[in-house]
């Protein structure tokens, strides 16, 4: 099955990123482009500032070498980043270590990611700076703490790196997967590729420069970087920028944001829908919503159910269903490849469980799993649905679930420095996403990851699929499960286990909540769960861009498992 979007005539001229914004840079003068806490930057500072980093840099890094930005969410991380941009660098965002992290695992995973990228330049902040050095040692790298620069001297220099700009097929910048374990993976995008995806998506949207986007997502994250600060400074739109750990602690922020600016935009996990949900009051008409155009669900399987609960916890301060979007994206694809289209609300589908289990699609009014497209596919691009053992002109095959190939005029440039991992999913002008999904009337359906794909029995499920059905169960908490296949060699397949943090239970109470849990799944999937785990808040493994890592828990699950085992032995 395949379906694919013609690019729409009368594109501009390519650019390089930098060469956007320093346009818009001459031409907007005071507008804001950047507003932080008690702070904004507007357009014309933002050049300068740009300028003068790339200045400052220009004899620190040649063309193409790496630098990597380990700073806090600000102003002051951007200016850096697009300076580095500017004299034809490859800069990149990085997470900072956070309080909930592992430090030691933090920094044996991130030596290994030194070791492999060998960064030019890296920029921190002064307390950072020694642990980087160190985590840098033998290797060509200068570590600037960022209360050294002066940029201020740097102004007479700063219109000097014009023979520094770099070219359009350049690599304009390295977007590195998020995790918690493993090498993390180098996404390299060129200038075009960038130019081309921010082109397609901002039409999709029907975006223009009169827009602001209100988002407390990490600038490491391909939402944060792309959507949130690269595709707003090149269209001349403000980005209203706000901590992500302030986000996390003080979720209201983003509300207030929007109330005070009239943002348009706004980009959110699915995860981030509910959190908003159960953390937010609705006291007294405080917030007004009614500005966004769009708040744009995204970076993971999206539900039916998480807009539902969101829709009529905030109807009071102007969210419409219109407003609640889906897009699915990746940093291999610079971002978008489809869109909710604009001023309409998410297409919605109920398919048949257990045919959906067996990959394939049964529409059903009454079907028991409702699931929600995630629009039409962004001018230039298209996508192949790969059935396993599907032959071409199958008449059957949009039917079918298998997995999503992509191909579009953007497609990344490889992941940087790991050939033997880039040939295993980017040929010939196609990317396969190991995502699964399929195309019914014209519209993309993504279930989720392939490798989350949990095969038992000899049938084939849907972790998230799972995950969705236990939350309809009174007393689980939306986003704070995982369903996990383990191996068990006595039966010779995966039995799947879901792990699910709750809050203290009396041994009555969780018993009951286990019982619940694996009936509703059995009615909806024909699937016995071999053991609701109930574990407490904290214990599962989120990634740095907080989703939950299924990598991470499978091991930890494995070693409770094992754990428990030996107990029972003993006694």
């Amino acid at each position: 099955m395949t379906a694919s979007r013609q690019p729409a005539p009368g594109g501009q001229a390519l650019t390089t990123v930098t060469e956007a914004i320093l346009a818009n840079a001459a031409r907007l003068g005071d507008k804001d482009a950047v507003v932080f806490g008690d702070g904004a930057l507007c357009y014309r500072d933002l050049g300068v500032a740009i300028e003068r980093w790339g200045a400052y840099l220009a004899d620190k890094v040649e063309k193409q070498n790496i630098v990597l930005i380990f700073l806090p969410q600000g102003a002051e991380a951007i200016v850096a980043f697009f300076g580095a941009m500017a004299i034809g660098a490859v800069p990149s965002f990085m997470p900072l270590p956070n309080s909930k992290q592992d430090p030691e695992r933090y920094w044996a995973a991130h030596r290994a990611l030194l070791e492999l990228v060998t960064p030019k330049v890296v920029i921190s902040t002064a307390n950072h700076a020694p642990r980087l050095a160190d985590a840098c040692r033998g290797l060509d790298t200068t570590i600037i703490p960022i209360g050294d620069v002066d940029l201020a001297l740097m102004s007479e220099s700063a219109g000097s790196i014009a023979t520094r700009r770099p070219q359009t097929d350049d690599i304009a910048l390295l977007q590195h997967s998020s995790g918690t374990t493993g090498l993390k993976k180098g996404v390299a995008l060129t200038h075009t590729a960038i130019a081309l995806q921010i082109e397609a998506y901002a039409a999709a949207l029907g975006a223009t420069e009169n827009d602001s986007v209100a988002s407390w997502l990490p600038l490491y994250h391909d939402m944060g970087l792309i959507a949130c600060t690269v595709m707003p400074l090149m269209l001349g739109q403000t980005i209203l920028l706000l901590d992500p750990f302030e986000w996390v602690s003080e979720p209201r922020s983003l509300f207030r944001t929007i109330t005070d600016h009239s943002a348009t935009w706004v980009w959110l996990p699915n995860f981030a829908f509910d959190h908003l949900r159960r953390a937010v009051e609705v006291d007294g008409g405080h917030y007004d919503l009614s500005s966004v155009k769009a708040f744009i669900n995204c970076s993971e399987p999206c539900k039916a159910a998480t807009f539902d609960r969101f829709a009529q916890a905030f109807a009071s301060i102007g969210v419409r269903p219109e407003q609640l979007q889906v897009c699915y994206a990746m940093a291999e694809t610079v971002f978008a490849i489809s869109q909710t289209p604009s001023s309409a609300p998410a297409t919605r589908l109920r398919v048949v469980g257990k045919r959906l289990a067996e990959h394939v699609v049964e529409p059903d009014p009454a079907g028991d799993v409702e699931l929600l497209s995630c629009g039409t596919l962004v001018s230039g691009s298209s996508v192949r649905i790969q059935v396993d053992g599907s032959r071409p002109g199958d008449a059957d095959a949009g039917r079918d679930v298998g997995e999503i190939i992509v191909s579009a005029p953007f497609l990344f440039a490889g992941y940087y420095r790991r050939p033997e991992i880039t040939e295993t999913v980017l040929e010939a002008g196609r990317y396969r996403t190991r995502d699964l999904g399929f195309v019914h009337e014209g519209e993309l359906y993504v279930l989720g990851r392939k490798d989350d794909l949990l095969i038992s029995n000899g049938r084939n499920f849907f972790a998230h699929e799972i995950e969705q059905i236990a939350n309809q169960v009174e007393g689980i908490k939306a986003g704070r499960g995982v369903a996990l296949g383990i191996f068990n060699p006595d039966v010779g397949s995966e039995e799947v286990y879901l792990v699910q943090e709750v809050s203290d239970l009396d041994s009555g109470s969780a018993r009951a909540l286990r019982r619940a849990v694996r009936q509703r799944v059995e009615d909806a999937l024909a699937l016995a769960l071999r053991d609701v785990v109930l574990v407490q808040p904290g214990w599962l493994v989120k990634t740095t861009s907080g989703k939950i890592s299924r990598e991470a828990n499978h091991a930890k699950l494995a070693e409770h498992l094992e754990s428990r085992r030996r107990t029972r032995d003993r006694s």
